[in-house]
């Protein structure tokens, strides 16, 4: 938990100084798991659950923006014939570099990714010879490990300068059990389908000469008003 407040901590600040917009995300997420126990591989389905969460768009180039953010995810898998239930309830932060089509503030294309920290908060285990609540921690006789690193991919719209939605895809990289091996292991996979919302304010950025403004053509023949009230006057006539 504190790992987590410190990251916050950290996106806040980059926000601060970049003055992002920031956005919260929620949609279903199907999830299941690489699922391997004493040499025992368990077949499982996509489960159904949820995702919401909270990001910050930071500005580094008009096509190129970093995304870091923290979300709450419902996740596990589901045994063949509901014959079981995979549960595991983590938090995850991400830091995603995307590139946008279009200018900002008006309808764009995204595509990106980046790593994930994977935070287990939760779990519960009801599968072959186990029905309890996932113990969790770094010894051989815990369920599920405290944390492991992931790597996402999303695709996404946004038809409006605050309305988007997202298409993500998540990959554990990391063997879930703890002191695992090839004989033992958990390894989640998550696809999604997320509605976001821009809550701050998108404000174009101004270029010398002229407005980028998705509303307002460019002005003063090419030159915004302080530019253009500045020009060096040069008299039509020679004078003698």
């Amino acid at each position: 938990m504190k790992n987590i407040t410190v990251t916050l901590f950290l996106v806040i600040a980059m926000a601060t100084v970049s003055k992002a917009q920031f956005a919260i995300e929620a949609g279903l997420n199907m999830s299941k798991l690489t699922l391997k126990d004493q040499g025992t591989t368990y077949a499982n389905q996509f489960k159904k659950g949820a995702a919401i969460g909270m990001l910050a768009d930071l500005y580094v180039d008009n096509k190129v923006y970093l995304e870091p953010g923290v979300f709450a995810e419902m996740a596990g898998a589901q045994m063949p014939n509901h014959e079981g239930d995979y549960e595991i309830n983590t938090t995850n932060v991400q830091l995603d570099l995307e590139y946008k089509t279009g200018d900002k503030c008006g309808s764009r294309f995204f595509a990106g990714g980046g790593p994930t920290i994977i935070y287990i908060a939760s779990g519960f285990l009801d599968y072959g010879p186990y029905d309890h609540g996932a113990n969790i921690g770094p010894t051989r006789s815990d369920d599920l490990k405290k944390r492991g690193l992931g790597l996402n991919g999303n695709i996404g719209f946004i038809p409006k300068k605050h309305f988007y939605v997202r298409a993500r895809f998540l990959m554990s990289l990391s063997n879930m059990k703890p002191l695992g091996n090839k004989d033992n292991k958990v390894v989640p996979m998550e696809a999604g389908l997320n509605l976001g919302w821009f809550f701050s304010r998108c404000k174009p950025r101004k270029e010398r000469y002229g407005s980028t403004s998705v509303r307002k053509p460019n002005h003063w023949r090419g030159l915004s008003k302080g530019v253009y009230s500045r020009r060096v006057r040069y008299p039509r006539y020679p004078q003698n």
